[in-house]
């Protein structure tokens, strides 16, 4: 009869370490991903499906609160408000937006550049991934707090890019002040895709679509770089859990 040796369970640092070098495997140069080319049809068609499955999928992180709710700031003059799951991300309906637009809100376009290139918000900063949020915020983070600014996020829907990059400000904001810089962050309900449609006024440019074919191998690309930064932030929290 064959033996079987038990396995060794591993201690705390030996789960750190280990964590640290799949976050090793997974960091990443830009020159690398320039240089992949992801144009098979059967990708392609997988990666279509995907987006149009989360064009109708619902807003499960959102809930719906009917009672008076009285913010730090009278950004919002309502009584019924769509609540991010953490109820410190609020969302903002498109009428209210251009109603309370001041020069002291920072507007976030969460969007891929070329989507952001074609057409965005007059004014709005194109900060797509973390890093670009977070390298933002650190450079202004003494005029941000200064003037009290109201920061609105909004992607193609608001349902995906912008609330993530939402709540990775938030947390950045609570790992390192004990006190919130951001009093308020908001979500234009349902993104740069309801706001074209109801005044494209204040948009500069048209409307690009995230999976216009004509972009399809710089979407894949944007994807796998924001992808890259969600494993990397989850393995940070598993190293230190």
């Amino acid at each position: 009869m064959k033996l079987v040796k038990p396995r060794r369970s591993m201690n705390n640092t030996e789960k750190i370490i280990k964590n640290q070098r799949l976050i090793s495997a997974l960091t990443f140069s830009s020159s690398f991903y320039e240089s992949v080319q992801p144009s098979s049809e059967r990708c392609q068609s997988y990666t279509s499906q995907k987006i149009e499955r989360s064009k109708s999928a619902p807003k499960f992180l959102i809930e719906e609160e009917n009672e008076e709710i009285h913010l730090i700031n009278p950004f919002i003059d309502t009584h019924h408000q769509s609540f991010y799951y953490d109820q410190e991300i609020t969302m903002i309906s498109v009428e209210n937006f251009l109603k309370h637009l001041t020069k002291n809100t920072i507007i976030i376009d969460c969007r891929y550049p070329y989507e952001y290139e074609g057409g965005h918000v007059i004014g709005a900063l194109n900060l797509w991934n973390q890093e670009l949020l977070f390298e933002y915020i650190k450079n202004n983070l003494e005029q941000i707090s200064r003037m009290q600014s109201n920061i609105i996020f909004y992607c193609e829907f608001s349902q995906t890019r912008a609330p993530s990059l939402a709540r990775q400000l938030k947390r950045f904001d609570l790992e390192r002040n004990k006190q919130y810089y951001f009093k308020e962050v908001y979500l234009l309900e349902g993104g740069f895709n309801e706001l074209y449609s109801i005044n494209p006024s204040c948009i500069e440019g048209s409307y690009i679509e995230m999976n216009d074919q004509r972009y399809f191998e710089r979407m894949l690309l944007y994807s796998k770089i924001c992808t890259n930064y969600k494993m990397v932030n989850r393995l940070n929290y598993l190293s230190f859990s």
